[in-house]
């Protein structure tokens, strides 16, 4: 018999792990500009 809490979390776990996946996009994101700026700044 599952604990109807450990059944909650894995049905939030992929909303979780959505969250942290879209997070990481962001920041790649933010990086990427970063290294973008520093570069132009260099010339």
């Amino acid at each position: 018999m599952l604990d109807p809490n450990q059944s909650d979390y894995i049905a939030e776990e992929p909303a979780i792990l959505r969250g942290l996946l879209s997070f990481r996009y962001r920041l790649c994101i933010v990086c990427t500009e970063v290294k973008n700026l520093k570069h132009w700044l260099a010339e």
